[in-house]
Order: C-alpha cells, then sequence, then structure tokens
C-alpha cells in the first residue's frame, strides 16, 4: 500500500472539512426571488475520500427576467494547510475562488479572494431548524460594501 505522508498528515490532524458537515444533503427550493419564480436543488456531499466536498446546484426559472432559463454550478471545498477553500463553476462561464470561513455554528461564509478581478463575491449559508438560507452578494470593482444580489431558502430533504 502506497502511503503519502500529506494524507498521513490530514489523517493525524482530524477532518479540516468537519466543521461544514451541518451541509450535507440535499436542500430543495421553489422561490420567488429577485431573479423571478423558480425551482432549485443543492446538494452538498463529501467526495475522494472525504477530502473534498462537493456542492452541485441547479434553478430553472419559470417566471420573470430569467423565465425559461437554467443556471447549473459546481463547487468544490477543500482544506488547504489550515485553510479553506472553495473553487466555483458556473453555466454561465464564471470560475471563483473563495476562502472559506466559519463566522458562527451552522454558517458559511464564501468570500472571493483579495487576489481575484472585481466584482467580489459573498456567499452566506445558514442551517436552522431544517432550513438552508442562503445569500449570494457583489461588490463591485471599487466598491467595499456588497450589495444583495441573490436570497433563497431551501428545505432538507429527507
Amino acid at each position: 500500500m502506497l502511503v503519502f505522508p500529506a494524507a498521513m498528515a490530514l489523517a493525524q490532524a482530524g477532518d479540516p472539512l468537519d466543521p461544514l458537515r451541518f451541509l450535507l444533503g440535499t436542500w430543495t427550493a421553489d422561490s420567488s426571488n429577485e431573479l423571478g419564480t423558480s425551482h432549485g436543488a443543492t446538494t452538498f456531499k463529501f467526495d475522494l475520500a472525504k477530502h473534498v466536498i462537493v456542492r452541485t446546484n441547479f434553478a430553472e426559472y419559470s417566471k420573470g427576467r430569467l423565465a425559461g432559463t437554467r443556471h447549473d454550478d459546481l463547487m468544490i471545498i477543500y482544506a488547504e494547510g489550515e485553510k479553506t477553500r472553495a473553487i466555483y463553476f458556473d453555466s454561465e462561464g464564471h470560475t471563483i475562488r473563495y476562502k472559506v470561513t466559519i463566522p458562527s455554528a451552522n454558517t458559511v461564509l464564501f468570500e472571493s479572494e483579495p487576489g481575484e478581478p472585481a466584482p467580489h463575491y459573498r456567499q452566506t449559508n445558514s442551517v436552522h431548524d431544517g432550513l438552508l438560507d442562503g445569500k449570494f452578494e457583489i461588490a463591485e470593482r471599487g466598491d467595499s460594501q456588497y450589495k444583495t444580489y441573490l436570497t433563497w431558502q431551501a428545505a432538507r430533504q429527507p
């Protein structure tokens, strides 16, 4: 059996992704929000022998300014040394590199890396009472204040 020193060190240090277990599962939403009326689902699951959490997400819009469109995205959350990071890709061609922090219990904050080109992005996910509350914010070039672009609430599926 071949064992890599980096894998051994991670195993000895504990699971750096463990604080994000509250996100695991499939979450569905039917909502009206800033972009229109939509149906969607988000799944967070461990992959690669629990070295990453993979988030897949879609939203299909039936009414509003995005009627007839579908958004798909993929995020991979991973440990890099003592830091947690994520990389995001979507069906519109965006790629965002995030630093990941946990400001309070059952809340995770994804904020675009300082070196990323503007605009800057921030996504917050909080879980309480079987619901996932989400907020996506954007700070345009030269503006340090984030403005809410989209909010949602999804229910955990059994």
